[in-house]
C-alpha cells in the first residue's frame, strides 16, 4: 500500500488508477510493472486524458 501511496505523489491518482487497470487487463499485478508504466506514460508526455482515451 505504501508503494501506491508513493506513486500517487509522482504521477495524478487518475494515473496511478489508470495503471492499476492496465495491469489488471494484462494480469500483470505487481507494482514494478505498475511503476514501469506510469514511467513510459511519463516519458512520452500523455496526459490523464489521452491514458483514459486508450492512447498508449
Amino acid at each position: 500500500m505504501q508503494k501506491i501511496l508513493d506513486l500517487s505523489e509522482k504521477f495524478t491518482e487518475r494515473q496511478v488508477i489508470c495503471a492499476l487497470n492496465e495491469a489488471s487487463v494484462y494480469n500483470k499485478r505487481n507494482l514494478t510493472y505498475i511503476e514501469n508504466v506510469l514511467i513510459s506514460w511519463s516519458n512520452k508526455g500523455l496526459s490523464t486524458e489521452d491514458i483514459e482515451s486508450g492512447i498508449r
